[in-house]
């Protein structure tokens, strides 16, 4: 049978065993708690870079179709694909907008009311009487 300095020490062992292994797991959730908060944060730096570059990059454009800035020959081919790209959204917003006035058009005549017509520069004012 053991003495009891024997089991006492056993015990003090394994105590001081699961002290160390508490220690180390304490560490681990603390460095795993400072990568989840760096990872928010190069998150949160990544949007604010993305947004920067973009109100930049618009700014650049705006600037290059103005005249005010002469961009250099190697960014020729950036420069013609953001006008490609401009165009086909304009393109695409006048395509919308034809079908929007298509739409305000026709679908009152099916109900039988008379049409709406948005008062702009470009259509003629609605005649009276």
């Amino acid at each position: 049978m053991e003495s009891k300095d024997e089991v006492i020490r056993a015990i003090t062992l394994a105590w001081e065993k699961t002290q160390a292994q508490f220690e180390d797991l304490k560490r681990a959730v603390q460095k795993t708690e400072q990568m989840a908060s760096l990872r928010t944060q190069a998150g949160s730096t990544l949007r604010e870079l993305d947004r920067s570059l973009r109100d930049f990059g618009e700014a650049v454009w705006v600037a290059v179709k103005e005249g005010k800035v002469q961009l250099p020959a190697n960014l020729e081919g950036l420069r013609k694909g953001v006008e490609e790209s401009a165009e086909k959204k304009e393109a695409l917003r006048s395509q919308i907008g034809d079908i929007l006035e298509e739409t305000v058009a026709v679908a009152p005549s099916a109900t039988g009311q008379k049409p709406f017509l948005p008062r702009t520069g470009v259509t003629s004012k609605p005649k009276t009487g």
